[in-house]
């Protein structure tokens, strides 16, 4: 699994698009085209809820290495 800071450029790059109407997104060397807006939700959601968990367990004092 990515760490919080892979986790969150990819979260930020995807979202960035999403606003602009872009459907097609490059990162780390690989190019996604999504068929539709809400193809593109999904992972965009999954993203989000597993950043507000690493952060959360962060906070409480774990780390994404244990």
């Amino acid at each position: 699994m990515a760490d919080l800071a892979e986790l969150t450029a990819w979260r930020d790059t995807l979202m960035a698009a999403r606003y602009r109407g872009v459907r097609t997104v490059e990162y780390d060397g690989k190019r996604v085209t999504y068929a539709s807006d809400a193809e593109m939700a999904a992972p965009l959601v999954a993203a989000l809820n597993i950043h507000h968990l690493m952060v959360a367990s962060e906070k409480a004092g774990f780390s994404s290495a244990n």
